[in-house]
């Protein structure tokens, strides 16, 4: 047996083959890790509409690959997220907000260039 077999790599078809999340066991629960979402359709195309548009696209992203591993955003423990200008963060902040609500979790930023 390897030693990730009890991993369980959560795919979407639009990642070409890459896992949008991974489900980690923990005895009867599990940590599920999700990594890399952008604000990408299911053609795989950046959304039209500017920045917020694809804020919101990343989120739904999210939701589906948390929704593939049994959670939901009220079992987020941690989010990091990248900007490419900062100047966008009141924005991404704004739609974060409405998507978490109360259940907002702990947020780590900064600029990827």
């Amino acid at each position: 047996m390897s030693a990730d077999a009890s991993l369980r790599r959560i795919k979407n078809d639009r990642d070409r083959g890459f896992s949008a999340a991974v489900s980690v066991p923990l005895g009867s629960k599990s940590l599920l890790f999700v990594s890399g979402e952008v604000g990408r359709d299911a053609s795989g195309s950046i959304v039209p509409g500017g920045f917020e548009a694809e804020a919101r696209q990343c989120f739904a992203n999210i939701k589906y690959a948390l929704e593939r591993g049994g959670a939901g955003f009220a079992d987020v423990v941690r989010i990091t997220a990248y900007l490419t200008d900062l100047a966008d963060y009141p924005v991404y902040a704004k739609v974060r907000t409405e998507v978490f609500g109360e259940t907002l979790a702990c947020e780590r930023y900064g600029r990827s260039e």
